[in-house]
């Protein structure tokens, strides 16, 4: 069994397959890929990216643009049909500057290399917030402090008196979520701290 808790033959059929379908692609080949803001979706996206920055597809972003800011980390998950045929709508065409970008940001994550992924967050061109990447100051914060913050804000929350699992995970997905953590994560986290 892998960290996934996926076995390595059910893992080629069901993922790797999928994803070697993004390498042999048309040149008029239209790829929405649907994303959320968070860095556990953006890593995902790089990474698409990369698989598909030489097919020479046409490549969208879909998104969860119908989100107000406060509520950005939320995704997709509470949407209605409605709401995602106007995320759909509003979908933003990848530019080759910004599969570029993608590509570098996957690189730099991959090799952790956190000199390079805070340069690539200060990109202009991923900060406007009008090109498919625009959170990604945050994005990249995150990640340079993913292994460290949010044991941190766990600590931090645990300190404020809360102990149980269903009031620490509500209040670290408000803090944090960014990150984009489900609860497995969140509760290793816990059981990783000793306050």
């Amino acid at each position: 069994m892998s960290e996934c808790g996926e076995d390595e033959i059910e893992y080629h059929e069901k993922v790797a397959g999928e994803l070697a379908k993004l390498i042999d692609l048309d040149q008029d080949t239209e790829v929405n890929l649907w994303f959320e803001y968070e860095l556990f979706c953006s890593v995902n996206m790089w990474f698409c990216l990369w698989l598909l920055s030489e097919t020479g597809a046409t490549v969208y972003r879909v998104e969860p643009v119908i989100l107000d800011y406060e509520n950005r980390w939320l995704g997709f998950g509470k949407l209605e049909a409605a709401d995602l045929q106007k995320c759909f709508d509003r979908r933003t065409a990848f530019s080759a500057e910004d599969i570029k970008l993608g590509v570098d940001l996957w690189n730099a994550y991959r090799k952790d290399d956190k000199n390079r992924l805070a340069e690539l967050g200060g990109n202009p061109h991923g900060s406007k917030g009008v090109s498919c990447f625009p959170y990604l100051a945050e994005v990249v914060a995150a990640a340079i402090e993913k292994d460290t913050r949010p044991a941190e804000i766990v600590a931090e929350i645990q300190f404020e008196g809360k102990t149980e699992f269903e009031d620490i995970f509500p209040e670290f997905t408000r803090r944090a979520g960014v990150y984009g953590f489900g609860d497995l994560q969140v509760k290793r986290i816990m059981e990783s701290t000793n306050i």
